[in-house]
C-alpha cells in the first residue's frame, strides 16, 4: 500500500471534498453521508453500539483533515489489485474521491474477504 498511497498529490484546487463527480462541503460531510447510505446494508452485521460508534468516529474533530484533499484511487478493494509473480503490480478501475489517503488504506483492509 505505501508504493500506492506515499505517490498520492494532493489537488490544488477543489470546491469540496468526496467522490470527483458528486462533492461534499466537507470530508466530515462525505463521511456521514457515506454511513448513513450504508446503514441499511450493515444493520443486520452491525450492532446499533457499533454504527453509532462509527458515526461518532466520522463526526470526530481529529478526523478534519488539517491539509486539503488528494486525489484518491476511491474503490481501493483488493477486487481491484493486479497481482504479478506475488507482488502489486497495478490497482485498476479507479472511482475518483478527494480525500484522506487513510480511506483508501481503510477500504483496502475492509475489503479482505476469504
Amino acid at each position: 500500500m505505501k508504493n500506492l498511497i506515499n505517490h498520492y498529490q494532493s489537488v490544488a484546487s477543489t470546491n469540496g471534498w468526496g467522490w470527483k463527480d458528486d462533492l461534499s462541503v466537507s470530508w466530515q460531510d462525505f463521511l456521514l453521508k457515506g454511513i448513513l447510505e450504508s446503514e441499511t446494508t450493515l444493520e443486520e452485521h452491525l450492532d446499533i453500539e457499533d454504527m453509532k460508534l462509527v458515526q461518532r468516529l466520522a463526526e470526530s474533530s481529529n478526523r478534519i483533515p488539517s491539509k486539503g484533499p488528494f486525489l484518491l484511487h476511491g474503490d481501493c478493494g483488493v477486487h481491484n489489485f493486479v497481482f504479478k509473480g506475488g507482488s502489486l503490480s497495478g490497482v485498476i478501475d479507479p472511482t475518483p474521491v478527494l480525500g484522506e489517503p487513510l480511506y483508501d488504506l481503510l477500504y483496502a483492509f475492509c475489503s479482505i474477504t476469504e
